[in-house]
């Protein structure tokens, strides 16, 4: 993703994630992105993402 914003996103109920989804086997790649004021509740792996629940 180049010049995008991740932002406000809320995840509702058990593991919804909340802001950027990495499925198994994949990458993410940000360059001049924003990601912020997000609330997220499955990071992996666990501590991953200061401040989520998980």
């Amino acid at each position: 993703m180049r010049f995008s914003a991740v932002t406000g996103n809320t995840a509702f109920g058990p593991l919804q994630g909340g802001g950027i989804y990495e499925g198994s086997g994949s990458q993410v790649s940000l360059a001049s992105s924003a990601v912020l004021f997000n609330v997220p509740n499955n990071c992996r792996p666990v501590g991953a993402v200061p401040g989520c629940p998980n």
